[in-house]
This record gives structure tokens, C-alpha cells and sequence, in this order.
């Protein structure tokens, strides 16, 4: 079974932008992908031009990626 963060790939691929902000989402509320499923929801946003929740993700994204394990 594909996990959320996969299927959200799915349909960014095929250009589903608000189903790969769903799946993304479900990723980031399961605590799955936590940083990837974070920036490539930014990026959805972003095709989306939704650019203040494009932003808000990616800030998010950043302070995951410098957070040390």
C-alpha cells in the first residue's frame, strides 16, 4: 500500500494539484514524510498560486530540514 506522501506525488503528477494537498496533508497529520510531504505541499500551494499557504509551508519545511534528529 502507497503511503499519503506517495499518492500525493501521484497527483502532482498528473496535475490534481488539491488532491496532492490532501494526501500531503494526511501525510503531515500522520506524522509521515514530515518534511518532504511539508515542502511538496508548499509546492502544490505554489501551482495552485496560493502563495501565503505556499510560503507558510515552506518556512515550515525549512525548520524541519534544520532540525537535528
Amino acid at each position: 500500500m502507497q503511503s499519503h506522501y506517495q499518492q500525493g506525488e501521484q497527483h502532482y503528477v498528473k496535475k490534481e494539484y488539491q488532491k496532492a494537498i490532501d494526501c500531503y496533508t494526511h501525510s503531515i497529520e500522520k506524522n509521515e514524510d514530515l518534511l518532504r510531504a511539508t515542502f511538496h505541499r508548499g509546492i502544490a500551494y505554489a501551482s495552485l498560486k496560493q502563495w501565503t499557504l505556499a510560503k507558510e509551508d515552506f518556512e515550515a519545511a525549512l525548520c524541519f530540514a534544520m532540525t537535528p534528529n
